[in-house]
């Protein structure tokens, strides 16, 4: 059965995506937000060196009767040169360093709906009463401690369709929502792709705000209810890995 496996790398999965996840929030916290003249000084200095480069490659010159309409184009490459020289010096640029974060928490938004999947999965199959008795209680109480996730899951999969406020083709009646990220005790708010602290979440179908906790208490959860549905199924001995029963 390959359910199990799956459950296995499923908990894997979350651990890295929450290390990765925890190492760009702690980045982004640390970066310096506002205008930073010197930068800006430098980032112009570097532009008006690679200008001068140019025209000394392409011979362009003051005084030239097509002299303005070379220096545009030499004056745009100059400048796509000079982020390039600069994003391999620093890095990305500022406005894909702020996506890492979301990427990060989708990630682990998306393993999480996929473990819980793999566990309603696992309750297809056939077994003793017993067995399958534990094997939905890891099942159910997997839910319940992540009521939001399947809301957050489908929101964040079918982005095209909360940005036009719509669900199952029906247009969203927005409820109100109040948390440090938005106030909107009157709703009309659509909340798409968003992160509150360590909370990833939006909008969901039904127009209320849902979310999921990207920490190691979330990952906790999946790992007892993955170990309690091991701990229910009948193990049989024999194989390099061991293989349930049935």
């Amino acid at each position: 059965m390959a359910v199990q496996m799956l459950l296995s790398t499923c908990v894997t999965d979350l651990v890295v995506s929450l290390s990765m996840f925890e190492q760009a929030y702690i980045a982004q916290m640390q970066t310096r937000s506002g205008f930073d003249q010197e930068e800006w000084r430098r980032d112009a200095d570097r532009q008006r060196r690679r200008e001068a480069e140019l025209e000394a490659e392409q011979g362009v010159s003051w005084g030239q009767p097509d002299y303005f309409e070379r220096y545009q184009a030499l004056s745009e490459q100059a400048r796509r040169d000079a982020l390039r020289e600069k994003w391999a010096e620093q890095g990305a640029p500022e406005a894909y360093r702020r996506r890492v974060i979301f990427i990060h928490a989708r990630s682990f938004v998306t393993t999480l709906a996929l473990l819980q999947r793999s566990l309603i999965s696992l309750c297809d199959y056939s077994f003793e009463p017993a067995v399958a008795a534990k094997l939905e209680q890891a099942r159910d109480d997997f839910a319940d401690a992540l009521p939001g996730l399947k809301h957050v899951r489908d929101s964040a999969e079918h982005g095209e369709d909360r940005v036009r406020g719509q669900a199952f083709g029906k247009k969203i009646a927005t409820q109100p929502v109040s948390n440090p990220l938005v106030h909107a005790p009157q709703g009309g708010v659509m909340i798409i792709d968003a992160l509150n602290n360590q909370h990833f979440g939006g909008t969901v179908a039904d127009g209320t705000y849902a979310e999921v906790e990207i920490a190691d208490a979330t990952t906790e959860i999946a790992r007892a209810a993955v170990q309690a549905a091991y701990d229910a199924l009948p193990w049989r001995s024999g194989h390099r890995q061991f293989e349930p029963s049935q």
